[in-house]
């Protein structure tokens, strides 16, 4: 399926700009004879594995009970946070994201484990029965109230160019509003526009949605005279 597309001894080899390229695998998946996963055949003793999710947005993760699991037909083994060897936070830029919830779960569906069986049904159907002893803690669902409780998922992260503050503390007309948006929101300005702005998102929701919030304010002057807004 990924074998890169050959061309002739004879052809002219396209430049890397200037010109369209075919994708490397675009002729084999237009034929259908690009190779899926499913289109694999399974090899001999595979086990299948299906995760043990948390019913909790937020909360401390005091136990897990997988013995009736353990029990059930065809299940081989249970992995849990402390059966991996290594370094159990997956490799994010800014790792703080465990593959199996270790001390604390922060969503509704967030992995705890894995339940291994001889076939997917089997491993779903223990997957159910594994029992978590989880102590729920408030969770914010609401951005506003998460802005109050400064929960933000990711440090805010601020960029700043000349003097803002000053430019819209003397402009002679301002517009404020504030905008809400439950998916992605992108603010742009001009190349030399002074911009700052602050941008958050809501901490243990219970909720599948994601709603952000962004804050910014941008002054900039023209031939005419001064103007800003915030």
């Amino acid at each position: 399926m990924n074998a890169p597309e050959k061309f002739p001894e004879t052809a002219t080899v396209p430049t890397a700009t200037g010109h369209s390229h075919p994708h490397e695998s675009a002729r084999a998946q237009v034929a259908g004879r690009a190779t899926y996963i499913d289109d694999i055949t399974e090899t001999k003793g595979t086990l299948h594995a299906a995760p043990i999710l948390s019913t909790v947005a937020h909360g401390k993760l005091l136990g897990v009970d997988a013995s009736e699991a353990l029990e059930m037909p065809g299940v081989r083994s249970v992995v849990l946070a402390a059966d991996i060897p290594g370094d159990k936070i997956l490799a994010t830029f800014t790792h703080d994201e465990p593959i199996f919830a270790i001390d604390k779960v922060e969503h509704i569906g967030q992995v705890v484990g894995l339940v291994v069986a001889d076939t997917v049904m089997q491993a779903r159907r223990a997957a159910r029965k594994v029992k978590l002893r989880i102590e729920a803690l408030p969770a914010i669902p609401d951005v506003r109230e998460a802005l109050a409780a400064q929960s933000f998922v990711l440090p805010p992260v601020t960029v700043r160019r000349g003097e803002p503050e000053r430019r819209i503390a003397s402009a002679p007309h301002r517009l404020a509003g504030t905008l809400e948006v439950g998916g992605q929101s992108t603010s742009t300005s001009k190349a030399r526009s002074p911009t700052r702005c602050r941008r958050s998102r809501n901490s243990g929701t219970s909720t599948p949605a994601r709603s952000t919030r962004a804050r910014c304010s941008t002054g900039w002057r023209t031939r005419s005279g001064s103007r800003a807004m915030r």
